[in-house]
């Protein structure tokens, strides 16, 4: 049991691929001292980011944004790449800096879980790519190390 607490905000992580067009997620809950199960209405859902590319055979999500304040200048990254196909294990996967003022260097760049050294404080957006060989997708994330404060 998990308890919540009235007007907080709670992530919740849903890995969902539609391959038919009659797939569908809910989400539900009871209250305290009930038994009554209660689908909660897409109005009070919000996406936390957009969501990743679209594509028929792979899915890639990238970990949601990060904010760390200088000097911890290391991220650790923990990504997911799937093919509906094969499986997670038919799929190349790699990290890449897409943007920043520094250099993001990676541990093992091929991994999904691997970690991010950044080499100075500001934005980045570095992307998680899976590719099958025939095809590539990529979900990004933002990086922001925030400068030291004085």
């Amino acid at each position: 049991m998990i308890t919540l607490t009235a007007g907080r905000r709670y992530p919740i992580e849903v890995l969902h691929k539609e391959r038919t067009g009659s797939d569908h997620m809910s989400l539900a809950w009871k209250r305290p001292g009930s038994d009554e199960i209660e689908v909660i209405s897409g109005a009070y859902l919000a996406p936390e980011k957009p969501a990743p590319a679209a594509s028929e055979n792979i899915m890639v999500v990238a970990p949601r944004d990060v904010t760390q304040r200088w000097p911890q200048n290391i991220v650790e990254l923990r990504g997911n790449a799937y093919d509906v196909d094969v499986g997670p294990e038919a799929l190349a996967t790699r990290w890449e800096q897409e943007s920043g003022p520094g250099e993001v260097t990676f541990a093992v760049s091929a991994d999904l879980e691997t970690s991010a050294h950044v080499s100075t404080p500001g934005s980045y957006v570095v992307r998680l790519y899976a590719s099958d060989g025939s095809e590539t997708v990529f979900d990004t994330m933002n990086i922001t190390i925030e400068a030291p404060l004085a």
